[in-house]
């Protein structure tokens, strides 16, 4: 819902990220990367997501996968040569835009850190669960740091907030797994709170801005007629 209105764009690269998601956990690799890569073409940011998830899908001690790295550094050197102005003008908007106060991005802390505790109850192999736990957590404590000092770190919460639970559901499904009670108890607490937090974003922009997420009123409601 919230990607379908201000954040039309991302939402575009969210919807193809899910859909590379879903070709891959079918085998079908190529036509995965393919949808992948063309989120990019929609929201430069979506990088981060995909790059989170192909961390927690790789396996680190592969030599294969340990030359990615250099790859991808050359690729993102290549995408900012290529549109350089753009990105210097986002890195100069993020240094005078800062977080609306200490605790924003505590929600999706919070939804984050959830997951992280429910792995480590899950039944998933101790290689797996300790890879999506580093992951998680240090994406996760990273970018809630960033966001004291700048708004750039609650965008990218935002979208590991997004990534997170679809690199969960690439790992079961890749060991051919079932979510356990713990997972699923998990996915249901996250939803209940992101859709909590989510509307009182949306009453708390009420008006505000030229793009507001609220351009009505609920009856009944909080700040309603």
């Amino acid at each position: 819902y919230q990607y379908s209105m201000n954040g039309l764009r991302i939402g575009l690269a969210a919807m193809l990220l899910l859909l590379a998601t879903q070709n891959v956990r079918q085998l079908r690799y190529k036509s995965g990367m393919v949808l992948a890569v063309s989120a990019l073409l929609f929201h430069y940011s979506s990088l981060v997501s995909l790059l989170f998830i192909w961390a927690s899908w790789s396996r680190w001690v592969k030599t294969s996968n340990v030359l990615v790295v250099p790859f991808v550094v050359c690729a993102l050197l290549f995408l900012l040569s290529l549109n350089g102005d753009y990105f210097l003008a986002k890195l100069l908007s993020y240094q005078d835009s800062e977080s609306p106060n200490p605790l924003s991005g505590l929600s999706k802390v919070g939804v984050l850190l959830l997951f992280v505790a429910a792995l480590f109850f899950s039944k998933l192999p101790n290689a797996e669960k300790t890879k999506l736990i580093v992951l998680g957590a240090g994406f996760t404590i990273s970018f809630w740091l960033v966001s004291a000092v700048s708004y750039a770190g609650l965008r990218f919460l935002d979208l590991i907030s997004f990534a997170f639970p679809v690199a969960i559901l690439l790992t079961y499904s890749r060991l051919a797994l079932k979510f356990d009670t713990t997972i699923k108890l998990a996915f249901i607490m996250a939803g209940v709170l992101s859709a909590a937090s989510g509307y009182r974003n949306f009453v708390a922009e009420e008006g505000i801005g030229p793009s507001p997420f609220m351009p009505y009123h609920f009856i009944g409601f909080p700040n309603g007629d």
